[in-house]
């Protein structure tokens, strides 16, 4: 890491630490007082200030939707000022129960019929205010000129007692997410926080610490200290120049025995893979421990932050302006469809070399990848083209749901070798001489038989991922290319 990249990330790590301000700062706190009490995850965006930024003039991400997709700032329309997600999530599945975004504007006043008229609804009132049911169960209101709430899942009465209370309420987000907003309105661009406080069981963390196998028998009771102690974790991202990130895991006490070494970096690597979110990024920046806080930095890559985008899903992705957004409604079908058709290939190739056997991380991200597809703009598309993204997309869930399949499986699997059981549910295999003897039978096992019966297990559903994700994604490169191959006679020009 350079002199220039160091200098950043110790600024963006400095600024983490002093974060002690109990009042989020005016910039979001207005859209902060939607925030229901039970939140327990958020994120925020500073769009204005990232299409401000010298990358995205230079890149002209404001204007070109093409060159926005390719950054991975997707998520923002071009008129965004600023956007708030927050929700309730079900830690075990990391699964939302509840979400709700505020979506901020600028420019050209809000106008929500034409978005009524597109997904077939009618505005209906909820309240004083003009409300659109949207096909992903959400609730899309509009709240001013300037300003869309919405409420995922559709619940008429729960939408209208939320706008009822929080249209007069003052902010009320639990202390680590105050902390993690605070960081927002002075240093990053974009927030991604959850809350962590009392969600982690003793228990469960000493079972989990100890299969790991990341340290030795006599670190296990401190090592689950440490990690029981957790507050949460906050991502921030500031984009000027470049890309930089920094990651800071808060506990209530002094994180010493995970935060030596590489251990601490390599649990959180873990936890990551296991809900899904894992970016590749972060593999490679620095970690260190300071007071109550493991902190991970560096660069941000493309990539990475379109895979981070993934992460912002929301039902506002449309864009309001009543202008047409860079000019894109009156580009010819052969530009469109090549800026159509080079996104999709350029999600493809991103997916296509993954590590197959790493199953719940990427199995999250051929579906999250799908629904990129799904919300891409198709005015003036090529119909074939848009038939291949649409199979593109379908493939990616097949991928996903395959991995989750195996994944199942192999957790049933691993469990027929509970550690320390007299029994195991074993499985017949192949001979030479004998064919193909019982599929299943009891027996005895040792605990070294049932690591080695549960090791064997994992590596072949890895294997098992592997191949199905492969054979998928091969399908889709030889399809695109026909597809290309199509496309570049009809409309003389390379796609």
């Amino acid at each position: 890491m350079n002199t220039t990249k160091q200098f950043r990330l110790m600024a963006m790590i400095i600024a983490v630490s002093l974060i002690s301000a109990v009042n989020v700062d005016a910039q979001f706190e207005e859209s902060a007082k939607w925030v229901p009490e039970s939140a327990n995850a958020l994120v925020l965006v500073n769009a204005e200030k990232i299409l401000q930024s010298e990358i995205a003039i230079k890149e002209r991400w404001k204007s070109d939707r093409s060159k926005r997709f390719q950054s991975g700032a997707t998520f923002l329309p071009p008129t965004t000022k600023r956007l708030l997600l927050a929700a309730q999530l079900d830690y075990e599945y990391m699964e939302a129960i509840q979400q709700v975004a505020v979506f901020e504007k600028s420019g050209a006043k809000i106008d929500i019929l034409p978005l009524s008229k597109q997904v077939g609804g009618n505005i209906e009132k909820i309240g004083d205010y003009d409300a659109v049911l949207l096909p992903n169960d959400a609730y899309l209101v509009k709240i001013d000129g300037d300003t869309l709430v919405s409420m995922t899942p559709a619940n008429r009465q729960v939408t209208s007692r939320w706008l009822r209370s929080r249209n007069v309420a003052t902010m009320s987000l639990s202390p680590y997410l105050t902390e993690a907003a605070n960081f927002a309105a002075q240093n990053a661009d974009v927030i991604v926080a959850f809350d962590l406080t009392d969600v982690i069981h003793p228990e469960t963390v000493k079972s989990r610490v100890e299969e790991s196998g990341l340290c030795s028998e006599d670190q296990v009771g401190d090592v689950c200290k440490d990690l029981a102690s957790i507050r949460g974790l906050t991502l921030g991202i500031t984009i000027n120049d470049k890309i930089t990130g920094a990651i800071k895991i808060d506990f209530t006490g002094s994180p010493a025995v995970i935060g030596g070494g590489e251990m601490g970096k390599e649990i959180l690597i873990r936890v990551l893979e296991k809900n899904g979110i894992m970016i590749e990024d972060f593999r490679k920046w620095d970690v260190q421990v300071t007071g109550n806080q493991i902190r991970l930095g560096g660069p941000i890559s493309r990539m990475g932050l379109r895979q981070i985008s993934t992460l912002i899903e929301h039902p506002l992705a449309a864009d309001f302006n009543t202008e047409s957004g860079g000019g894109q409604n009156t580009v010819d079908m052969k530009t469109r469809s090549m800026q159509y058709f080079g996104a999709v290939q350029k999600l493809t190739e991103e997916l296509r070399h993954k590590d197959f056997k790493a199953m719940t991380t990427y199995a999250k991200f051929f579906d999250k990848y799908a629904r990129q597809i799904d919300n891409m703009s198709v005015l003036n598309v090529d119909p074939v083209v848009l038939s291949y993204g649409t199979y593109v997309a379908d493939s990616f869930r097949s991928v996903s749901g395959g991995l989750l399949d195996v994944n199942l499986q192999k957790v049933r699997d691993r469990q027929t070798y509970a550690p320390g059981s007299a029994n195991y549910h074993g499985r017949g295999s192949y001979s030479n001489w004998n064919g193909y003897t019982s599929r299943y039978g009891w027996g005895w096992s040792s605990n070294n038989q049932d690591t080695r019966n549960r090791q064997r297990v994992s590596g072949e559903a890895r294997l098992k991922g592997e191949i199905l994700g492969k054979e998928i994604m091969s399908d889709v490169a030889a399809h695109g290319a026909e597809v290309r191959a199509q496309m570049s006679e009809k409309y003389q020009a390379d796609f």
